[in-house]
């Protein structure tokens, strides 16, 4: 812990929708989220609240990568989508 830099913000990824639509509290008294990779997982499918999920993943000046092997719930609402290679592939 003693390496933790504490201005770098951390958030929940079963609270995502709230991150994406700008709950305070989620937040952390920080700025709105407006950048993300998204790696390995499918928030939209998988996390509670999908419509305030999907309303974040919609907003205008959020930019998402994904970075999948299969074209997810995610990766539709994309603004880029990254191939990941299969084990078989590598």
């Amino acid at each position: 812990l003693d390496r933790l830099d504490t201005r770098v913000r951390s958030f929940d990824q079963s609270r995502i929708g709230a991150v994406l639509t700008g709950d305070p509290r989620d937040l952390k008294g920080g700025p709105p989220v407006t950048a993300m990779l998204i790696q390995n997982t499918n928030p939209a499918a998988i996390c509670p609240d999908s419509a305030r999920i999907r309303e974040g993943f919609l907003r205008e000046d959020l930019f998402v990568a994904v970075h999948e092997q299969f074209m997810t719930d995610t990766a539709l609402l994309a603004d880029l989508v990254l191939p990941a290679t299969t084990f078989l592939e590598h």
